[in-house]
């Protein structure tokens, strides 16, 4: 059974024996908010767990033509071109993602040297760079652009490693 008891301002207060000891209405208020703070704690605990799991699972492919998804939603990504006589000589061309962007913000390009790995001769042959013409969420644009005094350009030497970021 309640019991009211009034308080110096006028208030007043419930009180319940419970046979063991007096609650007070403020008691059950905190021990309410307790409970709810508790219960939302683990909600966030279980979706930062579950989330984890998403990233680590499906959140990467980590490969030479690859991608990595971060915690905070950001989207790694990395891949070669085609070799420089596939086709590709000074005219723009297209390489894909190795996976879509909803959006993505910028895109690197450095130009491999093929032949520095198999023949030192080539160490100091660097005459051509690749160059971003445009980008979108699923590919970029890009061209081989040649320098002055460049012989044997298209050799198989050469292919564009691109990296890029966005969500």
């Amino acid at each position: 059974m309640a019991e009211t008891t009034f308080i110096e301002d006028g208030s007043e207060k419930a009180s319940w024996d419970s046979g063991i000891y007096k609650i007070q209405e403020d008691d059950l208020v905190s021990a309410y908010n307790a409970n709810r703070q508790a219960t939302q704690l683990m909600h966030r605990v279980n979706f930062l767990k579950e989330k984890t799991l998403d990233i680590i699972t499906n959140g990467n492919k980590l490969t030479e033509n690859g991608y990595q998804r971060l915690p905070g939603g950001l989207l790694l990504q990395w891949c070669y071109g085609p070799n420089s006589t596939d086709g590709v000589k000074e005219d723009a061309f297209v390489v894909s993602f190795p996976t879509a962007f909803a959006q993505c913000f910028g895109v690197q390009v450095s130009t491999y040297n093929i032949e520095v790995t198999t023949n030192s001769s080539f160490l100091n042959d660097n005459n051509a760079i690749y160059q971003v013409i445009s980008h979108d969420a699923s590919k970029v644009t890009l061209m081989l652009q040649v320098m002055a005094g460049a012989d044997n350009l298209y050799d198989n030497r050469y292919k564009p490693f691109i990296f890029a970021l966005g969500i």
